[in-house]
């Protein structure tokens, strides 16, 4: 479908000239606009996601969730193709298992915004890819432990993604996880596995 071909490119244009236009003076090493920028923004997407800018980083966070959203969309579309097996064609996939392996970074992301933005992205990689188990297995400690903080929104994204996980056939993995963290001493760690537990039953 012409218009899943174009998004992508389409996608990274409007990104680059966001981040370019909207420049401010922050710490940590957030502005963008010097040539040394405008070079990083036109790297591949594994450079732009482990840039020392954080909103180097977040623009390909972004990216790569919708890139992830574009692939799943034109691999449904595959199924109603001729020719094609009623599964659908894995190989329009290739995002999930090209940028798979970045998601534990962008969770454990250093500035707390684009912490956020990996967790949005991980849960839409555990909601629409055909195998979640690697990143299930590299993930799960930290989901469980360091990133349900007391911020509402972060517990709820980390619940729903925790939740996806035990749906994708991966309750084998988890459920024991969960259950060594009832009994941890730590309340946050313990009401977290609760939750879990009780929203999955």
């Amino acid at each position: 479908m012409p218009g899943y071909q174009t998004h992508n490119e389409l996608h990274n244009d409007a990104a680059t000239a966001e981040f370019q236009a909207s420049q401010v003076n922050t710490n940590g090493g957030g502005a963008i606009g010097s040539l040394e920028d405008e070079d990083a923004l036109s790297r591949p997407i594994e450079e732009r996601a482990q840039n020392p800018k954080w909103k180097i980083r977040l623009a390909a966070y972004k990216e790569i969730n919708s890139l992830f959203y574009s692939d799943y969309a034109q691999f449904e579309d595959s199924k109603n193709t001729a020719g094609t097996a009623p599964n659908g064609n894995a190989e329009l996939m290739a995002s999930f298992d090209q940028y798979g392996s970045l998601l534990q970074k962008m969770i454990m992301d250093s500035n707390t915004v684009n912490a956020f933005e990996g967790l949005q992205v991980m849960h839409t990689f555990v909601k629409f890819a055909l195998d979640v188990k690697s990143v299930t297995f590299a993930s799960h400690n930290y989901i469980l432990e360091k990133a349900p903080t007391n911020k509402t929104n972060v517990r709820d994204l980390c619940l729903k993604i925790v939740l996806l996980m035990l749906r994708r056939e991966q309750s084998h993995m988890m459920y024991p996880e969960l259950i060594k963290r009832v009994k941890s001493s730590q309340p946050r760690i313990a009401s977290f596995a609760m939750l879990v537990i009780c929203e999955a039953l």
